[in-house]
């Protein structure tokens, strides 16, 4: 990858990041730092790309929602509009409510689609106690009150 010219830049989706990396992955020059980046984009990537891409075109057609604007609030999918309204606030144009809202029934429309990712088990995790073990607890401390 090293003194490769970079022919243009543009904001890329963590759908899209995820996308590029998996096809990467086997090549062998992927390093650390990719590797770390795909483990990332697998654990926090919220939408297919296809799905990603659809959502981030909508959303840059509303006014106010930059492309850097609009990748994040792809990446972050938030539920609340004064998570919006912060995500928004380094645009040079404020979003009011009325493009608040658009947003907000964008990422409903979306919400549906969003994928869980693949849980991992630590292999040094015990599993939990059924709750009984808590109850416990007090009456022991009971006892050496006594």
């Amino acid at each position: 990858m090293l003194g490769k010219k970079e022919d243009s830049t543009r904001t890329a989706t963590l759908a899209e990041v995820k996308d590029i990396l998996n096809k990467r992955a086997s090549e062998p020059d992927f390093g650390y730092e990719q590797q770390t980046c795909l483990d990332y984009a697998n654990k926090f990537c919220k939408l297919k790309a296809g799905d990603a891409a659809q959502l981030m075109e909508k959303l840059m057609q509303i006014e106010g929602v930059s492309q850097e604007a609009a990748a994040k609030i792809v990446d972050i999918m938030p539920q609340k509009p004064s998570t919006l309204q912060v995500i928004l606030a380094k645009e040079k144009t404020t979003a009011g409510e009325k493009e608040i809202g658009e947003i907000a029934a964008l990422l409903a429309q979306y919400a549906k689609k969003i994928i869980e990712p693949p849980v991992q088990k630590k292999e040094d995790e015990k599993p939990e106690a059924s709750g009984e073990g808590e109850e416990e607890k007090p009456e022991k401390k009971a006892k050496k009150k006594d």
